[in-house]
């Protein structure tokens, strides 16, 4: 598969340590006091309120010179050698923001070898130390209390510098950082809408908050450093991570890189290998019900779910932000409210439920979306006569997991009766009513994720007693191979012809791995053509190969694809790489990136 961020002061030095994480009035002489509002009672139209607060947080008069001042937040410290921290307004009782100018010191000391050397191999040692003149940071911990006891914060500052550092930070995760397709091009990474969570911790009692440092080094552009107490953190949702702290390094419009990621740092003298993945939400059973007759997905999905131990209000799930959500309702068929924004934005959805969940108790909720998208962000892309690509892999269905949660799936799909239709886990019927096919896919086992693939193929198949492979290719070129065929350069161009060969060699390399790993709890695997260049992935039962895999080797050596080493070791490897993830990835999976 392709898998390819403190505030203090004083006018001493000091150090400040989260040990405990509760959340307490401010004390400070000099502070605002504001009795925080308790939103876990607050109703469903309240809290939005406090989340469009959240969305857009205002600076205060409220400011702290420092000198010397440090910050410590587990692994990484801050230093605030000479400058002024200033405050956000209090949102519902709660200040939860702060900007900083003047120089400062982040260091970043990992409590294993193992990430030492990681750090190591872009600094050259192994504990990260970088100046810094502008940071911003954002926290629904005990940061605000911890301060308040420790420096003086005074009234009188310049609250609209505030407010311009802030907006520019929250414009930087809301526009930026937000896997929107146009920005991973540009190298940024995706982040969840940081005030839903914002609001979901401030509405959960039993959650220990968050802390986001946006850091602006003086060598390393943007460190963005996190350490999320007990719930998943913002950065990098798409990954199944059960570590909470992490940093990433951002060079922006150009390239971001996952630096670190760890368990909290008081962990490993207890065990120095932790685990304690714990899903906020886990779904039992999943029912997607897909339209894609006109190549454009319209779909309801009903989720049935228990939240295991918490009792929250604010939950965050994934999907496509091109897939806009126009009603989620409960098991009585009454209406949810639910936080998406625009898809170019933090577009991650987040249900607002009517009351705190209750621990063990099931629960029923339906989400109708439809698809809005030009033709560079469709979820599914025409790329040849009959072709199409199915993007947006894991996110064309709403979910609480990235890969770590097992559902078991039924999906319901009407598509284009002209096409194959090909869908993750068993097919239990099929039908043709006018121009529409309609099948029915149910996973044996609980699946971490699922998917389909669809279009005008010829397929052949290789079985025995025990399994069955069958091998999916195009009738036509994709685009990228038209204009060659048409110019005549080379011979005769075709995928279609190597659906046999196809079938033949993934039968063989399945029953290898049967060997080595032992039998699938499945006995049918669909290996399908993509019309994409150069990348594969594998979903349980349904394998998706890059159409330049599936050429001729001749074929694809007077094409110049095979040129280097790499590109011959791809070739060789790619197929049965994918295979192999229907044991390692989907039978086994990972528990953070450690795993990978």
């Amino acid at each position: 598969m392709r898998m390819r961020y403190l505030v203090p002061l004083i006018i001493l030095c000091c150090t400040i340590s989260l040990a405990a994480n509760g959340r307490s009035s401010p004390q400070s002489p000099g502070a605002q006091a504001a009795q925080p509002a308790d939103l876990s009672r607050a109703t469903p139209d309240e809290l939005f309120k406090v989340y469009d607060q959240l969305a857009n947080l205002a600076g205060s008069d409220q400011y702290a010179v420092t000198e010397n001042a440090t910050l410590t937040r587990d692994a990484g410290r801050l230093t605030f050698k000479e400058g002024r921290l200033a405050f956000a307004k209090p949102v519902a009782g709660r200040v939860v923001a702060a900007v900083f100018s003047g120089e400062g010191i982040f260091e970043l000391d990992p409590p294993t070898e193992i990430d030492r050397r990681q750090i190591s191999r872009f600094t050259r040692e192994p504990i990260l130390r970088d100046g810094f003149r502008e940071a911003v940071f954002f926290f629904t911990d005990d940061s605000w209390a911890e301060l308040a006891k420790q420096v003086r914060i005074n009234n009188g500052g310049d609250s609209g510098a505030a407010d311009k550092a802030l907006n520019a930070a929250q414009k930087r995760f809301q526009n930026e950082l937000n896997g929107w397709w146009a920005n991973e091009f540009k190298g940024a990474f995706p982040t969840r809408n940081l005030a839903a969570r914002m609001l979901a911790d401030l509405s959960d009692p039993a959650s220990k908050g968050l802390f986001l440092a946006d850091i602006r080094s003086e060598h390393h552009d943007r460190l963005i450093y996190q350490v999320s107490w007990n719930r998943d953190g913002v950065l990098l949702p798409v990954f199944a991570n059960d570590e909470e702290v992490m940093l990433m390094h951002w060079k922006q419009g150009e390239y971001s890189e996952w630096w670190s990621g760890f368990h909290l740092a008081g962990e490993y003298r207890q065990n120095p290998h932790p685990e304690h993945r714990t899903l906020l939400a886990h779904a039992s059973d999943e029912t997607i019900d897909a339209d894609v007759t006109d190549n454009h997905i319209s779909a309801t999905a009903e989720i049935k779910f228990e939240v295991p131990e918490a009792r929250i209000r604010v939950l965050p799930m994934t999907l496509d932000g091109v897939l806009r959500i126009s009603s989620v309702t409960d098991e009585s068929g009454n209406k949810l409210r639910f936080i998406q924004e625009p898809r170019e934005s933090t577009s991650d959805p987040w249900i607002i439920l009517p009351a705190p969940s209750e621990p063990g108790r099931s629960y029923t909720i339906k989400i109708s979306y439809d698809e809005d998208s030009t033709h560079d962000s469709r979820v599914i892309r025409q790329q040849g006569a009959g072709l199409y690509y199915v993007g947006s892999r894991e996110s064309w269905y709403p979910s609480f997991g990235a890969f770590d949660d097992r559902t078991h799936f039924v999906l319901n799909f009407k598509s284009p009766k002209r096409f194959v239709f090909v869908g993750t886990g068993r097919q239990e019927n099929s039908s043709t009513e006018g121009k529409v096919l309609a099948t029915r896919w149910e996973s044996q086992i609980p699946y971490s994720v699922v998917g389909f693939n669809y279009g005008a193929f010829v397929s052949k198949s290789h079985a025995d007693d025990n399994l069955m492979v069958r091998a999916y290719t195009g009738e036509q070129l994709p685009d990228p191979l038209v204009g060659i065929a048409n110019s005549g350069v080379i011979g005769s161009i075709s995928t279609a012809s190597m659906a046999g060969y196809t079938a033949d060699v993934s039968f063989q390399a399945f029953k290898l791995y049967e060997y080595y790993f032992g039998g699938l709890p499945f006995k049918s695997i669909s290996v399908t053509e993509q019309p994409v260049f150069g990348f594969g992935q594998s979903w349980p039962t349904l394998v998706f190969l890059p159409f330049d895999s599936l050429l001729d080797g001749t074929i694809r050596h007077g094409l110049g694809m095979d040129r280097s080493a790499e590109a011959r070791e791809f070739y060789n490897l790619v197929a049965v790489h994918e295979m192999s993830h229907q044991w390692w990835g989907h039978m086994v999976g990972w528990k953070t990136y450690h795993d990978q």
